[in-house]
């Protein structure tokens, strides 16, 4: 299977007024950690960013010069530890999806309610190659409901064509992975640890963003510790 074939799930809002209660009905446990506007990748955005983050959504717009450094790093060789969860993605639009999906199926499992959407996912694909997963992500319908009562939430008007996508980026053994499920594999940016994790994901992302300084559409938000009202 594969995008061509037309299963459009529509584009997913880069904003975490839509996403927290998106991933919430996904059976993720948004109490502890949830989703939050990283607004830029200078110091003093991060610094805004409760610790610790666990992992970092990029949204940037597609072109010429973005598809022709895709096709470059995809073609190097990497080094992927075998515990990252990754997945290609098969369904158009859906990238905002699996970049969330991403996020949530490379950290602490007790985030994810028992027999959740997200647990059932991944007990049913824990065994599967990346390009099974992206196949049986296209059988997955209470995933897909999920997905676009998220998108009728949003506040921008719903498009089905659109120029942008979304990736991820996670902290697995030591390495900074970004997951692009356009891609065949995870690609590792280098060393990185929890500590270090935010400012590395921010390095990673304005590479980039500097691959096409035309482009100005970019936004990135951060799964990161959530505050109670009297840490705010």
């Amino acid at each position: 299977m594969a995008e061509e074939q037309g299963d459009n799930w529509f584009p997913l809002e880069s904003n975490p007024d839509v996403i927290n209660p998106y991933v919430q009905g996904l059976g993720f446990d948004t109490a502890q950690y949830s989703w939050c506007d990283l607004l830029s990748v200078e110091e003093w955005a991060q610094e805004m960013v409760p610790k610790p983050c666990l992992a970092v959504v990029f949204l940037y717009p597609i072109s010429e010069n973005t598809t022709k450094y895709d096709q470059e790093e995809e073609n190097q060789e990497q080094q992927v530890h075998q515990s990252v969860y990754f997945m290609r993605q098969y369904a158009r639009n859906a990238c905002g999806t699996v970049a969330v999906m991403h996020a949530m199926l490379n950290i602490d499992p007790s985030l994810v309610s028992a027999n959740s959407v997200v647990d059932r996912f991944r007990q049913a694909t824990r065994e599967m190659t990346p390009e099974q997963r992206g196949n049986y992500f296209l059988t997955c319908n209470d995933l897909k409901q999920n997905h676009q009562q998220a998108v009728q939430q949003g506040q921008c008007s719903i498009q089905e064509e659109v120029d942008t996508h979304f990736i991820a980026f996670i902290q697995k053994e030591g390495h900074i992975y970004e997951l692009d499920g356009r891609k065949k594999t995870p690609i590792n940016h280098g060393q990185s640890s929890p500590d270090t994790f935010l400012q590395d994901a921010c390095v990673v992302a304005k590479k980039l963003m500097d691959r096409d300084p035309s482009q100005l559409n970019f936004t990135l938000v951060a799964l990161a510790k959530t505050q109670n009202e009297q840490e705010q």
